[in-house]
């Protein structure tokens, strides 16, 4: 399942910034949708799929598996988490698909309705206790392509960590590098966008653009064990090309973009005539829609039992 990666053996400096939940990005996040969501999922299934399968056999079994519960954070619309999280699975009690969207959950829960499956409300940066106190912890932890837009990862691989149960496992893939990271630089440069600073570096965790391997590998040991967890794998992949129109990357730019709920009509045009003259100036730059050299970062870590 391998031959849509190339695997690095290799690491970064520690960055720990503070998350700023604001009123800001709280709009921002009542304002996604399944539609812009699955856009983006549906392109990382295979990804992750094939990455489950490689680390298929590192997972522990228990006697106890089918009375176990597993959470998936970040499901976002749940076409991964039924189609292909649950199927990967040993036997268990539950799965619990959380997102912070309101909406995202409502589709999902119509969409891929499963017995195994709950679709519950959970912001990671958010009350993670409260959550843990309601639903008691899990064994095993996902998270796929979620931790990448969180700023403070630290902090949010702390509040992953109050989801393990003792011994529990936790396993995350994040990408490190994206379009949307460089589209927000240039914004940030921007005399107009930068007034929107605070919404725009919410999405910009500390390791934004990297792509030596060493320090990324580093990086996410050291967040890892920040978290006083047991780093399993901390491994660095190369994300594999993606096919796309010029049209498709200038959508795919917006939907994601946490200027655009913030804003009106007027300079939701300026945003989109904004994003069509980078889009351009990248389409030139990278021959013909050809992708950027990206990287993936999975994780698998232990709670310790003590």
């Amino acid at each position: 399942k391998l031959h849509f990666f190339h695997l690095h053996s290799t690491l970064p400096p520690r960055f720990c910034e503070r998350w700023r939940s604001s009123k800001c990005n709280q709009r921002v996040r009542n304002t996604m949708t399944p539609k812009c969501s699955r856009v983006r999922s549906e392109r990382y299934e295979t990804a992750n799929a094939a990455i489950l399968d490689a680390f298929n056999n590192a997972f522990e079994i228990c006697d106890d598996q089918a009375q176990q519960q597993f959470i998936d954070v970040g499901c976002g619309p749940g076409n991964f988490t039924f189609k292909h999280l649950l199927p990967r699975l040993p036997p268990c009690r539950r799965l619990v698909a959380a997102d912070y969207s309101e909406n995202m959950l409502k589709f999902a829960a119509k969409k891929y309705p499963h017995p195994k499956i709950e679709y519950l409300p959970l912001d990671i940066m958010g009350d993670v206790d409260r959550f843990v106190r309601e639903q008691g912890q899990f064994q095993r932890v996902y998270s796929f392509f979620m931790l990448q837009w969180v700023r403070d990862q630290s902090q949010g691989m702390k509040n992953f960590r109050k989801l393990m149960a003792p011994g529990g496992e936790f396993f995350t893939v994040l990408l490190t590098t994206s379009y949307f990271y460089d589209l927000f630089e240039v914004m940030l440069e921007h005399p107009h966008w930068a007034k929107y600073r605070e919404a725009i570096e919410n999405f910009l965790p500390a390791i934004t653009g990297a792509r030596d391997v060493r320090s990324l590998r580093k990086y996410a040991r050291d967040l890892v064990e920040m978290a006083d967890l047991i780093p399993l794998a901390c491994e660095v992949f190369a994300y594999p090309p993606v096919k796309r129109t010029k049209d498709e990357l200038i959508r795919n730019l917006l939907s994601f973009n946490p200027v655009y709920p913030l804003i009106n009509d007027e300079e939701k045009e300026e945003l989109r005539k904004f994003v069509t003259e980078y889009t351009e100036k990248l389409w030139a730059d990278t021959q013909e829609g050809k992708d950027m050299d990206r990287k993936v970062v999975v994780v698998h870590a232990q709670k310790p039992f003590d």
